[in-house]
C-alpha cells in the first residue's frame, strides 16, 4: 500500500457517507459497512451488523435528525496492516428539528478493512465534541 492510498480510500468512503446522510439514505449509509461491523454512537450505544446500522440510521434520518445536513472531513489515515486502515474524521451536523436541533461537532475513529476486494468499515466510533473541556 503506497503512502497516499489510505487517505484516498478513507476520503472516498467519507464522501459516500456524507452523500448518504445528506440524502437521508439508510441503505447507502449501511452499504459502507461490513456485514458484521460495529458502530458506537455519541451516547456510547453499540450496534452490530450492517442491517442494524442501516435500519437505525434510517430511523435517525426520518425522525431525530430529519432534514439535517452533514459535513465531514478526513483528519488522518494510516495503514495498520496490508488490509486494514485506521482513519479519523471530523464532522458537523446541522439539525433543524427538535429534539436534537442545533449544530453538533463530532469526531470519528474508523477501522476500514478490505472485504472481498472492497474497502468497508469494520468499526466506527462516533464521539460528540464537547466545549466543556
Amino acid at each position: 500500500m503506497d503512502e497516499d492510498e489510505p487517505r484516498k480510500i478513507a476520503t472516498s468512503i467519507i464522501s459516500r457517507l456524507v452523500r448518504a446522510w445528506n440524502t437521508a439514505n439508510g441503505a447507502a449509509w449501511g452499504a459502507e459497512f461490513m456485514e458484521d461491523a460495529d458502530f458506537v454512537n455519541i451516547f456510547g450505544v453499540q450496534r452490530r451488523g450492517r442491517t442494524e446500522i442501516e435500519k437505525r440510521h434510517q430511523y435517525l434520518f426520518d425522525v431525530l435528525f430529519a432534514g439535517s445536513t452533514c459535513e465531514m472531513v478526513l483528519v488522518d489515515a494510516r495503514p495498520l496492516a496490508p488490509n486494514v486502515i485506521l482513519a479519523h474524521s471530523a464532522s458537523v451536523l446541522k439539525i433543524p428539528t427538535v429534539p436534537m436541533a442545533g449544530e453538533q461537532s463530532n469526531r470519528q475513529t474508523v477501522i476500514i478493512v478490505r472485504d472481498s476486494g472492497s474497502w468497508r468499515i469494520a468499526a466506527y466510533h462516533n464521539t460528540l465534541v464537547s466545549s466543556q473541556l
